[in-house]
């Protein structure tokens, strides 16, 4: 069993990646941008630069650098964009084989924003848990389960419990140069015993060699649902490089 789930990872490792399984180390960079319309007049729009890389045979370690800015009534804050909260994140690929991937996240997220308004004012754990079931087809099903847990920073913020379920879905386009994914999720607010739903919708496109890697383009539009939403609708723009 070991020797054919070695054989498997191989393999596997071997394919083309386009960033889209979970349960595979990448060495990556990206720059994004996404606007998130907040409920009532606000809006937020956030740059982020990501690096990845592997540090061990199954862990990679990622860092996420966002600058933020907030906008209210349609006026934007006078020092326009401005450091948000660092993201430190440890990625393990638990188990792998020609079925399923289990993969283990530990995020913290630092109170470091450079204005009240641009983070949330708290240190914040997320521990994930991912298994990944490679269907027929190439087709990927990954649902996770992501608990978010507050601690320090300021005590007059409001501290932040949650549970995000997500029920992601890779499913194999006849070009490979495209790719699409689907993510239905479902946020359960435990400290304000609320909960709310979200649907992103992601595509994306190869475009071919660059800086000794794999470059791609992505568009990833968002919506929210439920009376507790934090916001209504989102859409995120990329390019990433991968494998350089």
């Amino acid at each position: 069993m070991a020797a054919a789930s070695a054989a498997y990872a191989q393999e596997h490792m071997a394919e083309p990646d386009n960033g889209t399984n979970p349960a595979r180390l990448r060495r990556l960079a990206q720059v994004s941008f996404e606007h998130l319309d907040l409920l009532g007049d606000s809006s937020r729009g956030t740059f982020k630069g990501i690096f990845e890389t592997p540090i061990a045979e199954k862990t990679s370690f990622r860092i996420t650098l966002p600058l933020a800015r907030v906008n209210d009534d349609d006026e934007a804050v006078k020092d326009d964009f401005r450091r948000g909260d660092i993201a430190l994140r440890l990625n393990h690929i638990y188990d792998v084989n020609h079925e399923r991937g289990i993969v283990l996240q530990g995020e913290l997220t630092t109170d470091s924003a450079s204005k009240p308004e641009l983070g949330s004012g708290k240190t914040v754990f997320k521990g994930t848990y991912i298994y990944a079931l490679f269907l027929k087809g190439s087709d990927i099903f990954g649902p996770s389960f992501s608990q978010n847990n507050s601690f320090g920073g300021d005590p007059t913020r409001p501290r932040i419990n949650n549970l995000l379920v997500d029920l992601y879905y890779v499913p194999k386009l006849a070009d490979r140069r495209h790719y699409l994914t689907i993510d239905p999720a479902v946020t359960f607010d435990w400290e304000n015993k609320t909960q709310y739903g979200s649907l992103s919708v992601t595509y994306g496109r190869v475009l071919g060699p660059a800086f000794g890697g794999s470059s791609q383009v992505y568009i990833k539009p968002s919506v929210y649902l439920g009376g507790h939403r934090t916001a209504d609708w989102g859409i995120e723009v990329a390019f990433k490089l991968l494998g350089f």
